[in-house]
């Protein structure tokens, strides 16, 4: 066990080195890839406007934008030129090394595909976890920016949404959405089509995914495009998701129970686990032996942490109610 630590580590290094060497072509590279992308889609958005006909995005280019709108939300240092491509990296290069580890020590390479497999689905759910949690938060919050915007547009005699945006980008109470709202206001001083201003939109939509979100991205887009007054809008969107915080308050439904019961199997399991393999042998091969070199061992194991996995992200997934309508 100690020898394929020292592998693991070793592979694990090595991998790492081999990333940072070329980490500046790489980084190149991509900046090189993002300049041809935009130049073909504007090519692909006038070829739309003079002939009428509208791109089908293939199922690839749709989980791969899901995949970047979902770590734009979620990564605190997210960078359009290089995260999605690291995270896709570091997938695919840790699905290997888990597999032929776990080939190793089992001597399985089913097994070992079976937990590399484990482990793509299990981060990919704790990614999904952490966006659901981070949408909770911003839906609640966005009560506030729709006040500071409805303040904002018509506390002012110059009805314009982008100064409105402007100035709630300096109000230090809605912080979490400084960074989609700038995006917005630069893309709307410097764009070309309206196309670049919908996809700003859609990106700030989808870190919210509510009703009053998309209601609230669609009234400002109409606001600017078409340079028609949206107050009374604003003003009526303001109202309604305030009203539905209260009601949300009103309820008190006490979920922290099913999430601590949660959590008690992923401490109990692996401990367990643990005391079976120090302390009982049936046999002289102990129960190591059992559990992942034999086929029973290994579907009772992987059966296990996928009811882990389920409980853990099913107690999490309803723990708390959206600010939806």
């Amino acid at each position: 066990m100690i020898n394929l630590m020292i592998y693991l580590s070793a592979a694990v290094s090595l991998t790492y080195g081999v990333y940072l060497m070329f980490q500046k072509k790489l980084r190149s590279l991509n900046e090189q890839i993002a300049v041809e992308k935009r130049v073909r889609r504007i090519v692909e958005l006038r070829k739309v406007e003079l002939l009428g006909s509208i791109p089908k995005n293939s199922l690839i280019s749709r989980i791969l934008k899901d995949l970047d709108y979902m770590l734009e939300t979620i990564h605190p240092k997210y960078d359009k030129q290089s995260t999605l491509q690291n995270f896709l990296l570091f997938q695919v290069i840790t699905f290997l090394i888990l597999t032929l580890f776990v080939k190793l020590v089992s001597g399985s390479f089913s097994f070992g595909l079976m937990v590399g497999v484990l482990f793509l689905f299990w981060n990919f759910a704790r990614h999904r976890i952490n966006l659901r949690r981070i949408r909770l938060d911003r839906g609640y919050k966005l009560a506030k920016l729709t006040g500071v915007l409805a303040a904002q547009y018509n506390g002012h005699q110059t009805t314009d949404p982008r100064e409105a945006i402007r100035r709630a980008m300096e109000d230090e109470t809605v912080k979490e959405f400084h960074t989609h709202l700038s995006e917005i206001y630069r893309v709307e001083t410097n764009y070309e089509n309206a196309a670049e201003l919908k996809e700003a939109f859609d990106r700030f939509q989808y870190s919210i995914k509510t009703s009053f979100a998309k209601e609230l991205a669609s009234t400002l887009y109409k606001g600017l495009t078409k340079k028609t007054n949206i107050g009374s809008t604003l003003a009526r969107i303001d109202t309604k998701i305030q009203q539905n915080m209260k009601d949300i308050l009103k309820e008190e439904e006490d979920k922290i129970g099913v999430r601590n019961l949660s959590r008690l199997h992923i401490i109990a399991f692996p401990s367990i686990l643990l005391g079976m393999f120090l302390f009982l042998r049936i046999s002289q091969y102990g129960i190591i032996h059992y559990q992942f070199n034999t086929a029973q061992g290994q579907v009772g194991f992987t059966i296990s942490v996928l009811s882990i996995i389920g409980a853990w992200i099913l107690s999490t997934w309803y723990s708390k109610q959206p600010n939806d309508y």
